[in-house]
């Protein structure tokens, strides 16, 4: 059946200020505000229902950064700090039939700290065995939770936020050999997921390593062709990959592959 939705218009005003403390220290804030409509698959989701009670998604943004770079930008550190308090948040929820639809939660508080290193061990030069090595570190701590989300008889505020992780730690190698051989390195420490409201069911915590070699070479004018090869999940983790929150019937876990490997080619002109 037809039905009308109707949104109406949202301000969404944003502030945000930067200051060049020294050449190489830069300080940042910022305050926003979101929105956020819903999608047509949560409007109509699998339940073959038109939602007309569904919300767009409202919040305030807090943020305080810095960024440092040194040594002629050899290092650069970048972290900030945020609060995100969010307004008709929109989870996913299962019906007993296993059809999903899709409902606004309330509220809820989303604290978070992002940090980022870049750095170069050796800068790139044209001569030498190794001709530049960088490593990468990114890492953020997500403290969220409900703020006020009740669905029924059950109050799940307090509870950590579902699908979001506490942690995620990712870090990178990149080395560049004569030639244009490269060796890519990325190294992915995810924490426990929650996977339903109630907090009862987690994915378990996983550390995934990714390797690549590759090579590339320009052929006449403006073309160039690249070889590679790598493998993913190098230490053959067992763990669940896109996982379905609050699942019907206790399906949340999707396997993913074990230790796999790849290789192709890239002619471009």
């Amino acid at each position: 059946d037809k039905a009308h939705i109707n949104f109406g218009n949202t301000w969404i005003p944003r502030a945000a200020v930067s200051y060049m403390a020294t050449p190489t220290l830069a300080i940042r804030a910022s305050i926003s505000k979101g929105f956020s409509a819903p999608t047509i698959a949560e409007v109509r989701s699998s339940d073959n229902m038109i939602n007309k009670d569904l919300r767009p998604e409202t919040g305030t943004n807090h943020e305080f950064g810095v960024r440092w770079h040194l040594w002629n930008r050899r290092v650069i550190l970048d972290a900030a700090a945020y609060t995100y308090q969010m307004d008709d948040a929109i989870i996913r929820q299962v019906r007993e039939t296993g059809a999903e639809y899709f409902q606004n939660t309330g509220k809820i508080d989303q604290k978070g700290i992002e940090a980022s290193i870049l750095a170069y061990l050796i800068t790139p030069r044209s001569a030498g065995l190794i001709r530049s090595i960088q490593i990468g570190s990114n890492f953020s701590l997500n403290n969220y939770s409900f703020k006020n989300y009740q669905v029924g008889d059950k109050n799940y505020s307090g509870n950590k936020l579902t699908a979001v992780p506490k942690t995620v730690w990712v870090n990178t190698l990149n080395v560049l050999f004569p030639y244009q051989l490269h060796l890519d390195l990325l190294s992915n420490l995810t924490a426990a997921i929650p996977l339903d409201d109630a907090n009862t069911v987690y994915a378990k915590r996983y550390h995934l390593l990714q390797g690549k070699i590759s090579w590339s070479k320009a052929v006449g004018h403006g073309h160039k062709v690249s070889i590679f090869a790598g493998a993913d999940n190098l230490l053959n983790q067992k763990y669940s990959l896109g996982n379905d929150i609050n699942a019907f019937g206790g399906r949340y876990f999707n396997p993913a592959p074990l230790r796999n490997y790849y290789g192709g080619m890239n002619f471009n002109f």
